[in-house]
């Protein structure tokens, strides 16, 4: 449900919020598989501000295989002072400023955050991205570092390691095949990280996400397991409903809605592979495993099998010496990403 942080972290954040914790813990086998080969970095110190928005640092990461999306980079923004982490996801690299930029805005003018200093390699994404703040007149300075010293951006590195960590052990749970984490890995690393603004731990006594924003998350309250198998309503009965039509669609639970109210769910439709935004949902208490009769052992046939057809497997690389230049030959045009709906039409949005 908080997408396996460690048993420290959980007791924090549950008393915190005020969640009252049932059972005992034990050792999970998924996140001992996922994190077993988790390195460090080294550490870096700088200048730590004390305003929250004030310092930025961004850093990108790639996927091998698209997403339904059709999205293969994971961009990381990192905040200096509160470690609140913002994920957005990309077709192309040269995405970079068509996304922060925005961001950056909406930061300003409905939170009230200045950011002053973005920390970043020097790749061509970001300089085009710096001359994108420039030309909006947002008075940001870029502080850049040395191509092939990953070392020197690494806070934001090392939430990099412990998101992925954090990815692989909720797709194990769910004992999703390789075809269906390489499409909705976007969606997984997006919970993962709301999920990890909400965690509390001993040198962070309240959430991130509560001290960048100033406020609880919408979702806090309206927790779910990614992977976590649910009937939603189907929108096109709901005008004209045939007398043997089935009412809902057999949908997996992703993630949360964005700029929604709390409760709005993201679920996959498991037959077209497209999101539906719905909060009217019967939760079937399975996972997605569960619920396609998926043991362990069977998993690991069915993805041994994938990986010889198509080689899509869920790897990440570094990103600290690409530029745009790359970009034509990393994705196509004409998609839609992932965090803004895949292929969603109307028929396909739940109320």
């Amino acid at each position: 449900m908080l997408g396996h942080p460690g048993e420290e972290t959980t007791r924090k954040t549950a008393a915190f919020y005020g969640w009252e914790l049932t059972g005992k813990f034990e050792i999970c086998d998924d996140c001992a598989t996922a994190k077993a080969k988790q390195a460090s970095v080294a550490k870096t110190t700088e200048t730590k501000s004390d305003k929250r928005g004030e310092r930025i640092f961004i850093d990108s990461s790639s996927v091998k295989g698209e997403s339904y999306g059709r999205a293969k980079f994971w961009l990381l923004a990192l905040d200096d002072k509160t470690d609140n982490p913002t994920s957005f996801f990309l077709q192309r690299k040269s995405e970079t400023k068509t996304k922060m930029v925005p961001w950056i805005k909406d930061l300003k003018s409905k939170h009230g955050i200045v950011v002053k200093f973005i920390h970043c390699d020097d790749a061509g994404e970001n300089v085009s991205f710096e001359k994108a703040c420039l030309a909006e007149g947002l008075g940001i300075q870029f502080e850049y570092t040395a191509a092939g010293t990953p070392q020197f951006n690494g806070r934001v590195e090392r939430t990099f390691l412990t998101l992925y960590g954090r990815v692989r052990s909720m797709m194990n749970a769910a004992k999703m095949p390789q075809k269906m984490r390489t499409g909705v890995w976007t969606e997984c690393a997006a919970t993962a990280s709301k999920n990890d603004s909400l965690m509390v731990t001993n040198t962070k006594p309240i959430s991130s996400h509560n001290q960048f924003f100033e406020k609880e998350p919408k979702f806090a309250r309206h927790l779910r397991t990614f992977g976590e198998i649910g009937i939603v309503t189907n929108p096109s009965t709901q005008k004209i409903k045939a007398k043997l039509a089935d009412r809902g669609k057999t949908c997996m639970f992703v993630g949360y809605a964005e700029n929604h109210a709390s409760g709005v769910y993201r679920m996959l439709n498991l037959k077209t592979n497209r999101i539906l935004k719905t909060r009217d949902v019967i939760w079937m208490k399975k996972q997605y495993g569960d619920y396609e009769k998926i043991d362990n052992k069977k998993m690991a046939t069915v993805n041994n099998e994938e990986e010889d057809d198509d080689n899509t497997v869920i790897t990440v690389s570094s990103d600290d010496n690409n530029s745009d230049s790359d970009d034509n030959n990393d994705s196509k045009d004409g998609r839609d990403e992932d965090r803004q709906d895949v292929e969603v039409g109307k028929d396909e949005i739940g109320q």
